[in-house]
């Protein structure tokens, strides 16, 4: 159930067994939400809906996200999703209070982020189970194009590529990692592909590029289908993605275990936990400047580790695909579930 779109159907059938009801004109209980309240809990009682599964916040809605904790309430159990806790210091009272309410309402709680699951167990999980829900790829494993002809259209012939994939902003460790490249240049042939659409900020970071000169080394692909996407970040010898937070919650991990690409991963073991340091991927402090150049330029001059990364990653990948992620979905909807 979510809002609706222009030019899309209220109701759409996706696939088997997969229906999108487009009939959410308000999220804000005081603004028709009591309204739009109703209408919902009349759905999920026509379409005999045993559970609901909620993801909060939205980053869109932010403070009108209100709705979700009085849906079918003392009818049916809730599972959340914490993408944010939304209960810092920083965040609105509308967004503190419903997220208040999605604790005390919700059967089950989960969250892609080890940070926010020690939170939760801490807050809550003596009353209710709490469960880690990553994110998958949708990325898939690319075209097959061939990878010669992608690095040197992508101008990469002769240099060593790395490689970075996800949305930009102050979480993601850009920054870090174009100050890396420019001192790793001093004394190596290094370019960085910054692979698919990089949004409204990307004039941003083109400019901190040529502050630090090294727009002429960085590669913008610009927007990407799936395939091409997942080929142009196969084609370099070592992805980087220099997290500040949240090492584990970002989809760009998942696609380059998938793609098997040694990998460079901004966060603490406890952070990128149950992935393993040296194993999986190579870890750096966040916010390290150094470290991330020294690991950088370490796994350049090394192939052989490179190799065993890329093993590693493909193992790794494991943890993010997508049947073991429904399976740990499934599981907590029959525990919430069960004599009901």
């Amino acid at each position: 159930m979510t809002s609706p779109a222009a030019g899309a159907e209220e109701r759409e059938r996706i696939g088997a067994g997969v229906t999108v009801h487009r009939v959410v004109d308000e999220w804000a209980l005081a603004r028709g939400g009591r309204r739009t309240l109703r209408q919902v809990d009349d759905l999920l009682a026509a379409e005999r809906v045993d559970v609901v599964h909620v993801f909060f916040p939205d980053s869109v809605l932010q403070s009108r996200y209100q709705l979700p904790a009085a849906v079918a309430l003392g009818r049916l159990p809730l599972v959340t999703t914490f993408w944010n806790l939304g209960l810092g210091r920083r965040s609105p009272l509308p967004i503190k209070l419903e997220a208040l309410a999605l604790l005390a309402r919700s059967a089950a709680l989960t969250s892609h982020d080890p940070g926010y699951l020690r939170a939760l167990r801490i807050g809550a999980g003596w009353a209710r189970p709490v469960h880690w829900l990553p994110v998958g790829t949708n990325l898939g494993a690319g075209a097959g194009r061939n990878r010669a002809e992608i690095r040197s259209r992508l101008a990469l012939d002769g240099g060593a590529a790395l490689g970075y994939f996800g949305h930009l902003d102050f979480t993601r460790g850009v920054e870090d990692l174009f100050r890396a490249v420019a001192t790793l240049r001093r004394d190596r042939d290094v370019r960085l592909v910054m692979v698919g659409s990089a949004g409204e900020r990307e004039g941003d970071y083109r400019e901190l590029a040529a502050r630090l000169g090294i727009g002429e080394a960085v590669r913008w692909t610009g927007y990407l289908p799936a395939p091409e996407a997942a080929d142009a970040l196969a084609s370099v010898d070592l992805c980087v993605l220099p997290y500040r937070r949240n090492s584990l919650g970002r989809s760009a991990l998942a696609a380059a275990l998938e793609l098997g690409l040694p990998t460079v991963l901004g966060g603490t073991p406890a952070a990128a936990a149950p992935l393993r340091a040296g194993e999986h991927v190579a870890l750096t402090p966040p916010g390290d400047v150094a470290a991330l150049t020294a690991t950088v330029a370490r796994l350049l001059d090394d192939e052989p580790a490179r190799t065993r990364l890329a093993s590693g990653a493909r193992r790794g990948a494991r943890l993010f695909a997508w049947p073991r992620i429904a399976a740990t979905a499934i599981g907590l909807y029959r525990g919430v579930t069960v004599g009901r």
